[in-house]
Parts: C-alpha cells; sequence; structure tokens
C-alpha cells in the first residue's frame, strides 16, 4: 500500500485500522521546489482517522491533512478536469 513506500510512515499507519487508499483526495497544494528536485503535495485523506490522538479529539478536529515531500522523483504525471484538484494519488517505488 501507499504508505508502506513512506519513511516514517507510523503515525499514518497508527491514525487508521486499516489506512484507505487515495482515492479521489482533495489536493490542496502541489509544489515544485529547489529546480523541480523536491516536490511536496498536501491532500486531505478520504476519510477521518479511526484512532485520533486525544489533542485532536479535544480540539474537535474532523479532517486529517496530509504534506508529503518527494526528493528524486523520475516522473510526475497531473491531470485536471475543470480546475478540480480531487483525484486519485498512486505512489510508486522504482527502488
Amino acid at each position: 500500500m501507499w504508505f508502506e513506500l513512506l519513511e516514517g510512515n507510523t503515525f499514518i499507519s497508527n491514525l487508521y485500522n486499516e489506512v484507505p487508499q487515495l482515492i479521489d483526495v482533495r489536493i490542496v497544494a502541489i509544489e515544485i521546489a529547489d529546480e523541480g528536485r523536491k516536490i511536496s503535495i498536501n491532500f486531505i485523506m478520504p476519510k477521518y482517522a479511526d484512532n485520533p490522538p486525544l489533542k485532536w479529539r479535544n480540539l474537535n478536529y474532523n479532517t486529517v491533512f496530509v504534506e508529503l515531500d518527494f526528493f528524486d522523483v523520475q516522473e510526475l504525471t497531473i491531470k485536471s478536469n475543470k480546475n478540480k484538484y480531487r483525484g486519485n494519488i498512486n505512489i510508486e517505488s522504482d527502488i
């Protein structure tokens, strides 16, 4: 699954009993930095956490916002319809 490819994925694994696939997620931002050597993507998880931290519950949070940073990206494809940035995020490794 996508989160298993991430370094330091323990936090996201602990939030969910079963981490959801990134299907029809709201993409908040995509940033290409450092002359393309770093790509960041910010999105809202498709479902709220099964096991939110106590702080989140006390603050009545209802959304899981994720920022992923990628380095040494070989390929990035972005497709958009009608200026809506919702869609599927597919993360693959070539290692």
